[in-house]
């Protein structure tokens, strides 16, 4: 019979485990450190909030819908790309404070300009 000595992969997952937690502590201590505690938990906050887009980034997501709109031609895709556009509200960040502010969810609609795509009545 052959017994095998299993303790070096023991430890070797012990070690790595501990140097998972080390790395995520010494993470936490220089962060801590380089923007202070109030930073810290506000960005917290935003990531599990939901973050403001600046104004720019979704404009050119909505004229990315407007253009797709206009090429595709299959029935769904186009009430897809309609519903995106004119229904779906946006958290835009117009006043650069990094919350969303009351009046500041905005649709496609409200920030783009597009002649192929008519809110008024659905395709």
């Amino acid at each position: 019979m052959v017994h095998r000595n299993k303790k070096g992969i023991e430890l070797s997952m012990n070690v790595i485990i501990i140097a998972i937690l080390v790395i995520l502590v010494l993470l936490f201590v220089a962060l801590f450190f380089s923007v202070g505690f109030s930073d810290i938990t506000n960005k917290i906050k935003q990531i599990f909030q939901g973050k403001a887009i600046d104004i720019g980034i979704i404009k050119s997501n909505c004229d990315g819908f407007c253009s797709s709109y206009s090429i595709i031609s299959g029935e769904s895709s186009k009430q897809d790309l309609w519903n995106e556009y004119c229904t779906v509200d946006r958290k835009v960040d117009l006043n650069s404070n990094g919350k969303i502010d009351p009046g500041e969810l905005k649709r496609c609609n409200e920030i783009s300009t597009c002649s192929s795509i008519d809110c008024s009545s659905a395709p």
